[in-house]
């Protein structure tokens, strides 16, 4: 990487340089990365349901959503009350098309998303990882790739941090006060 900011300094001046690096000097995004990253948005796009599972690792994209929503106030209270089986479908039917649609910001009858479109929003997210960025919010990953074997696979999701009550299972019965008229 230094190389590579000396060669950028030598050719920009070094103010345009650093500015230049800040942008977008997160690390070096594989080729293919960009492609499998197409094709499975596009697959998402399309219904093909079975390049679109080919490019999930469906257990690292589980624990990574289960991580998130763990984090949430509430979600532990809720997941006690479903069960782990109930909990387990939840997180597999939350790795759908439709949101992956959804975290690419993908609009109803929009075209096919563009290797230049995707390598234009994609970054470095730690080793051996890349984040598709959010296209309203660039600083969030909306979904996180990872090399697994020979391909590019989605390894998470990004959650919206919300919070929510879970319904009581076991609610206070109301009992009519002697006040109160009984029919």
């Amino acid at each position: 990487m230094y190389g590579f900011v000396t060669r950028l300094a030598g050719r920009l001046g070094p103010g345009l340089a650093l500015a230049a690096c800040l942008a977008g000097c997160t690390g070096k995004i594989d080729k293919a990365a960009g492609a499998d990253v197409v094709v499975f948005l596009n697959a998402a796009r399309t219904g093909d349901r079975a390049t679109f599972e080919a490019h999930i690792d469906r257990i690292t994209a589980r624990d990574d959503l289960r991580a998130q929503l763990d984090q949430l106030p509430g979600v532990k209270d809720l997941q006690a009350q479903l069960g782990e089986g109930m909990a387990e479908g939840a997180l597999d039917r939350l790795i759908s098309p439709e949101t992956v649609l959804r975290l690419e910001g993908a609009k109803d009858g929009a075209p096919a998303s563009t290797l230049d479109e995707v390598r234009s929003r994609l970054r470095a997210a730690g080793k051996g990882r890349i984040c598709l960025r959010d296209a309203e919010v660039k600083s969030r990953c909306a979904l996180t790739f990872a090399k697994v074997g020979e391909a590019w696979k989605l390894v998470g999701l990004y959650v919206e941090r919300q919070s929510f009550d879970p319904p009581n299972p076991h609610p206070t019965p109301v009992i009519p006060s002697s006040d109160e008229a009984v029919d």
